[in-house]
């Protein structure tokens, strides 16, 4: 993982009250901290777990050469966080040395028999397809995107999964916004039926005045609002408008402050650390725990034989599905669809 050693643990750094991580490494310390609790929390079982750490933020010859190499293939499992362009070769070094590997971020590609701890933009979208399709078969499905090639495509996965998974029940409307503005929005609103208008832009500059002017009409149609992950990151929406919408996000970092599992963690974390925990803390610590849950007592397995099912892996985080036509590959497909209600966001799902 790039943890940046040499910037962070530095010695001429004295300051350590004022002391400044590399920005890139801190997802990859909080993860390594919630593995390392993990693995602490079982010191006194059968099983021992041994944590060996390497720093992937050097120059590629050294990454290449550590990733060819076979110090890091002497343990059983390796989760790595090199880049994207190692992947290949650790698939290869991981077969031959008989290692599974992990991949904390999700993968454009699945790599035969990685297993991946963040679902991918397509199985999230897949998810909030499955819930539309579900939830609101009897709306009008509107898209709004603008003239620029993402929101273009995200637009058209959307629309194609829910032309799909409704079997066509559901005829989905798409609405350029560069061309249509707010008036051919409202126009293609349906006043007998709830709309379901999703806004495929992660832009706040846009969102946020035509979140405003979609609340405008709330007095002549009903309307239901969903948006994207990026959308929990916006500061100057207004949080009242969203809930006048009955907007709904989906996430895959969203975590349930109701958990009190997950409570229970958060306070031994800051005890031990003087820091709240990321996401990356949540997922390090999680995958570890349901690891050693779900390994032979005696012994370890290799990960592609280990029962990655529901009863070891702390469902708010991770739900495991074998893409058996894709190398058989590991992919989490728990995505959270939100609903924004008393200035919170509810899981619905």
């Amino acid at each position: 993982m790039p943890f940046n050693f040499d910037v962070n643990l530095r010695e001429d750094t004295n300051d350590l009250v004022n002391q400044v991580l590399s920005i890139g490494s801190v997802p990859w310390i909080n993860f390594y901290e919630g593995a390392k609790m993990a693995a602490d929390s079982f010191s006194n079982d059968k099983v021992q777990l041994k944590i060996d750490v390497f720093d992937s933020a050097i120059d590629s010859g050294l990454i290449a050469t550590m990733v060819n190499g076979k110090k890091i293939y002497n343990n059983k499992i390796l989760i790595s966080a090199a880049p994207a362009w190692c992947n290949a070769s650790l698939s290869r070094q991981s077969e031959l040395n008989h290692v599974s590997l992990v991949f904390p971020q999700s993968g454009n590609s699945i790599l035969n028999d990685a297993l991946y701890l963040t679902p991918t933009n397509a199985i999230m979208i897949d998810e909030m397809c499955k819930w539309i399709s579900y939830t609101h078969s009897n709306d009008k499905v509107t898209i709004v995107y603008r003239d620029n090639a993402r929101e273009k495509d995200l637009s058209k996965s959307f629309s194609v999964k829910i032309d799909s998974l409704s079997q066509n029940k559901i005829k989905t409307n798409l609405i350029n916004y560069t061309n249509s503005k707010i008036d051919g929005l409202i126009r293609a609103l349906d006043k007998q039926n709830n709309n379901l208008v999703i806004i495929t832009s992660s832009d706040e500059a846009f969102v946020s005045p035509t979140v405003n002017k979609l609340c405008e009409q709330l007095n002549q149609y009903k309307i239901t609002l969903c948006g994207l992950p990026t959308w929990e990151n916006f500061e100057t929406i207004d949080l009242d408008n969203l809930q006048k919408l009955n907007t709904h996000v989906f996430s895959a970092t969203w975590i349930n402050n109701s958990n009190e599992d997950f409570s229970n963690f958060r306070k031994t974390f800051v005890e031990r650390f003087y820091a709240e925990p990321a996401f990356s803390s949540y997922q390090g610590f999680y995958f570890v725990k349901g690891l050693i849950q779900s390994i032979d007592k005696n012994r370890f397995v290799e990960l592609k034989n280990i029962d990655v099912s529901n009863s070891y892996f702390d469902h708010d985080l991770f739900i495991f599905e074998k893409q058996e036509n894709k190398g058989n590959g590991v992919m989490n497909k728990s995505v959270q669809i939100l609903k924004h209600e008393d200035y919170n966001l509810i899981k619905v799902n």
